[in-house]
């Protein structure tokens, strides 16, 4: 193997490393306008954030047979991304996923996962309308409804069993 051809990959490999950084900053800013935006609109109700996850990968093309004689197969775990929403200022709320985010090598493109839908945001501007259509989303919608109902009924409990709840 040539030197040449060694150094001419580590530069390319640098470089495309600071591209795909500048890139993830962009995405990043993206999702946390977003969460900003969910925050205001929620009136302070809602708090979103990106942050890692483990997905269940299954292989859905064992048969039968390999199951009986192997018995019961253990899911592949996945390290990944996705969007949580949760009541602003709760520590106890439970964090409800929103969607799956799964980054590509280079950043983008970005694919969006949620129930049945898949979009796949291939800058900024793309990942930015697919947040829209994940809010959009009626099955989203709902993890919010439930959410504010939550806050609500912490509202009304007394202040002794209210330990952790959000501030009003």
């Amino acid at each position: 193997m040539s030197e040449d051809l060694v150094k001419a990959a580590f530069r390319k490999g640098v470089e495309s490393s600071r591209k795909a950084d500048a890139l993830r900053a962009e995405a990043e800013r993206t999702i946390q306008e977003f969460a900003d935006k969910i925050a205001e609109v929620s009136g302070n109700t809602i708090t979103v954030s990106l942050d890692e996850t483990w997905i269940e990968k299954t292989n859905r093309l064992v048969s039968q047979a390999v199951v009986s004689l192997m018995g019961p197969l253990v899911p592949e775990r996945k390290k990944t991304h996705a969007i949580f929403a949760q009541v602003q200022g709760w520590d106890a709320s439970p964090r409800i996923n929103l969607c799956i985010v799964t980054f590509a090598r280079d950043i983008f493109p970005i694919e969006l996962r949620w129930e049945t839908e898949a979009l796949v945001c291939s800058d900024g501007n793309e990942l930015a309308m697919g947040l829209v259509a994940l809010v959009e989303d009626p099955r989203t919608g709902k993890k919010f409804r439930q959410l504010m109902a939550k806050r609500e009924a912490i509202k009304e409990l007394p202040s002794a069993g209210n330990e952790g709840a959000p501030q009003t």
